[in-house]
This record gives structure tokens, sequence and C-alpha cells, in this order.
């Protein structure tokens, strides 16, 4: 299923495309994708069973119309490399939070950073909500999925680049005779050599000046 725009002698309508059939003169995108997710929950009344790698089909197949190509692809490559080995092709209803937790103790033991391993994790959960949403699924076993936490060693290292990031004097007064505008100007030097906030420095006014270098 999915939905599309076509133009009119009254101007851009919507329709929906299932199968070999075709519903037409939608008004807008919204009333078209509510017509579309009511064919999908009479189609899942149809069928008792909801398999996993199905739903994953569907899901890629509809939010290829919603995100850019290259967000598409990261998540592809994300469920076929990942989530698909590592999860089983049965009913959606019968997935538990057990399993659930088993798959993010899985995507735990790997490599990958913590920030990925999150990027992984919301993919996951995103198929489940896509079923509820979609095919009325009873329960989202997923929900119960918190994000992975940075390592110590990830912890660490954002600190020693916060740290790298300070600059030395040599360094701003390098960086400061390219600034060709005063007010710009004025503004750098207050803030390197006071240790002001932006905000800060912003609200200060002739009153704060004690006439003193």
């Amino acid at each position: 299923m999915s939905v599309h725009k076509y133009s009119t002698a009254k101007g851009d309508k919507w329709y929906v495309k299932y199968g070999n059939q075709t519903k037409r003169g939608f008004k807008t995108k919204g009333e078209a994708k509510q017509y579309e997710a009511k064919l999908r929950l009479q189609a899942n009344s149809l069928q008792e069973t909801l398999y996993f790698h199905a739903m994953i089909d569907d899901f890629l197949e509809t939010t290829k119309k919603e995100v850019s190509y290259g967000t598409w692809i990261k998540k592809k490559y994300v469920i076929d490399k990942i989530i698909l080995p590592n999860t089983k092709n049965k009913d959606m209803k019968k997935i538990t939070e057990v399993e659930c937790r088993n798959f993010k103790d899985v995507v735990n033991e790997t490599k990958y950073s913590t920030a990925y391993k999150n990027y992984i994790l919301r993919q996951y959960k995103s198929i489940f909500r896509f079923a509820t949403t979609y095919y009325r699924l009873p329960y989202n076993p997923s929900i119960v999925l918190t994000t992975f936490k940075d390592s110590f060693e990830e912890i660490a290292r954002k600190r020693r680049k916060k740290e790298m990031s300070i600059w030395t004097e040599k360094e701003f007064r390098q960086f400061i005779k390219y600034v060709d505008n005063m007010e710009y100007k004025t503004l750098f030097i207050v803030l390197f050599y006071t240790g002001l906030r932006l905000g800060e420095a912003q609200a200060l006014t002739w009153k704060d000046y004690n006439g003193e270098s």
C-alpha cells in the first residue's frame, strides 16, 4: 500500500494504491493516510498471524516515502545486517519483553559506539510502533527497552575532547587577527579574557564597566 499525489484541473489531490486497485479523490495527504491505515487494519483482521519479517517489508516500503534516500539506506542496513539476523520470524503478538531484552543484549555485545547502538535500538522499536499504528498490535513489548549509557571510556574521551577545545592565548591571538569586524572582535576578546558566557556578555552595558582595564 502507498499514498501518492496527482494533479487535476482543480489542484493537487491524493490517491491510495493497494494491490491492483487504486482509490482516488482525497483532498489532503492526511485523508489518504487515514484511508490507507484503515485498509491495513482490515488486511490485518483477515490474518491471525503478524509475522515480524513481513512487517519489516511493509515498514521499509512505507518509510522509503517519508525519509531521505540516505536515511532509508542507513535504516535498511541496520535492519538487514543486525535486526533480522537476531530476531525470530514469529507472530509479533507473541514476542515478549524478554525477547526484546535479549535483542538489546546482543546489540550491547557488538563493538559499535553507544550512539550507534542506540540508533539500532530506535529502529528496532520503531518497527513495533509501526505495527501498533497500522496493524493494531495489541501491545508493544519493546517499550520496556531503555537507551544505552556511555561507557567510561566514551565519557573520558568526551571530557578530553572538551578540554582540548579550549584555546591557548597564542591560538586566540592567531584567530583574532583575522577578525575584521570591530564589534565581533571586541566580543571575542571579552569572551576569551573574562570567561563570560555569550548571553552574559551580550547583557553587559556601560554601567558594568568601572573604567579600569
